[in-house]
């Protein structure tokens, strides 16, 4: 499910339900700060490190997040949320 050039302007209503939900846990995993326990959580560790194409929808939110998509609603509503 590789994440194509144009997608990554917008996230799906789908997607900003599962970076609002799992933000913390999918950063942890990325930056090393939580060890990856299964072999879902192993493979997104290789997506985000570009290692491995994104399969599923956790890791295409979060790559779409990381690559900077412009949803503005989501950026603002979830700049309160994360308390910046």
């Amino acid at each position: 499910m590789a994440i194509e050039s144009g997608q990554t302007g917008a996230l799906t209503q789908r997607e900003r339900h599962l970076l609002r939900r799992s933000m913390a846990f999918y950063e942890a995993l990325a930056s090393g700060d939580r060890i990856p326990s299964t072999e879902a959580q192993r493979h997104f560790v290789e997506a985000c490190r570009g290692t491995a194409e994104p399969e599923t929808e956790h890791e295409v939110a979060f790559l779409k997040y990381r690559a900077g998509a412009t949803d503005l609603s989501f950026a603002v509503e979830d700049l309160k949320v994360w308390g910046i």
